[in-house]
């Protein structure tokens, strides 16, 4: 599903693209399960997997403002301890990114976001 998923995020179609990152976020805020809509899949805390950050990442350069503003609201649910490393390596050569998700996420969340980062 994941494959799919960052397949559909590099499509010609701005809409789906923005369809396969709602997608995205809809797996991560259900710890990794699409089961409510119809997919079935492993409930895991870890799925917020490398390849979904990756393409959540790339779609922030999206030539569609609509797709960057899905992506850049992303950034949240994809940070782990896992993901870490491309998070980082992301922020590191596009600083001007991380402003665009202060501005997108609430204070208190923004701290919450690097706690997997910091805790290691």
């Amino acid at each position: 599903m994941e494959a799919a998923l960052c397949r559909l995020a590099t499509n010609d179609s701005w809409r789906v693209r923005a369809a396969a990152l709602d997608a995205m976020k809809a797996k991560l805020e259900n710890n990794g399960s699409l089961s409510y809509i119809g997919f079935s899949g492993e409930s895991d805390e870890e799925t917020k997997s490398v390849a979904i950050a990756e393409a959540v990442l790339k779609a922030t350069e999206d030539s569609d403002a609509f797709v960057v503003e899905r992506a850049v609201a992303l950034i949240p649910l994809i940070v782990s301890k896992k993901t870490a490393p491309a998070v980082i390596a992301f922020f590191e050569k596009h600083p001007g990114r991380m402003a665009d998700m202060e501005k997108a996420v609430e204070p208190e969340a923004l701290a919450q976001t690097f706690a997997p980062v910091v805790e290691e």
